[in-house]
């Protein structure tokens, strides 16, 4: 078996990242299988990104309390 290039685990880790786009569509094993995979790349598992976008949605509420929820969901989503 060949050793992993640089350019395969960016090539990986774009795979991965397209796969998060239909990770409700995964069984819960898939999903798990998904996070490991990521986790092992170093990347952010589902878990850590809806956490992340909440506490960003959390702040945007606490700082901007007269924004609809609109505004701070489209202003949370623009943070990542």
């Amino acid at each position: 078996m060949d050793k992993l290039k640089l350019k395969d685990l960016d090539q990986l880790r774009e795979w991965v990242d397209q796969m998060y786009w239909d990770f409700d569509r995964l069984s819960r094993s898939g999903q798990e299988t998904l996070d490991k995979i990521a986790e092992k790349l170093g990347m952010e598992s589902n878990a850590d990104v809806e956490n992340r976008i909440n506490r960003n949605i959390a702040d945007l509420q606490e700082r901007n309390p007269t924004w609809t929820r609109e505004q701070v969901y489209t202003e949370a989503l623009k943070l990542g």
